[in-house]
C-alpha cells in the first residue's frame, strides 16, 4: 500500500503544493468599434419644396429647404465610436517540465568551465 499511485501523489502533493495550484492572467484589450457610413438618396421636385425637408436614417440627419430660386442642402453624420473592451484569461502554470539536455547543460557548462580554468593554472604553475 506504501507504493501505491494514490500515496505516491498525496505525498508529492503535501510536499509541493505548487504543482496543483493554477493562476489566470487577465489580460484587457480595447477595440474601437466605427460604424459604417449611412448614405440615403431620395429625389424631391423643386416645385414639392415648399416647406423644409428632414431626412433621418440612424446617425445621418439631413436637411433641405428652399429660400427664393435657391436649394440649400445641410447635412450631418455623427460618426458613433464604440469602444468594446474584452477581457481574456490566460492560464499560469507554476510548475513546468524542464527538459533533460536543459538541465544536462545547466549541470556541465560550469564543471567544463571549472576545469579549462583548473588545467591553465596548472599549466601556467608548471611552467
Amino acid at each position: 500500500m506504501a507504493c501505491s499511485p494514490k500515496t505516491r501523489f498525496t505525498r508529492l502533493v503535501t510536499k509541493h503544493p505548487e504543482l496543483l495550484t493554477q493562476d489566470s492572467v487577465v489580460l484587457v484589450d480595447t477595440v474601437r468599434v466605427v460604424i459604417p457610413e449611412v448614405r440615403v438618396d431620395t429625389v424631391v421636385k423643386v416645385n414639392d419644396l415648399l416647406d423644409t425637408i428632414f431626412l433621418e436614417q440612424e446617425q445621418l440627419k439631413v436637411k433641405v429647404w428652399m429660400k427664393g430660386d435657391q436649394v440649400f442642402i445641410e447635412g450631418k453624420c455623427d460618426t458613433v465610436f464604440v469602444d468594446k473592451i474584452i477581457e481574456r484569461k490566460v492560464p499560469i502554470r507554476y510548475y513546468e517540465k524542464t527538459a533533460k539536455w536543459k538541465l544536462l547543460l545547466n549541470n556541465l557548462l560550469p564543471i567544463l568551465i571549472i576545469f579549462a580554468i583548473v588545467y591553465f593554472v596548472y599549466r601556467f604553475i608548471r611552467r
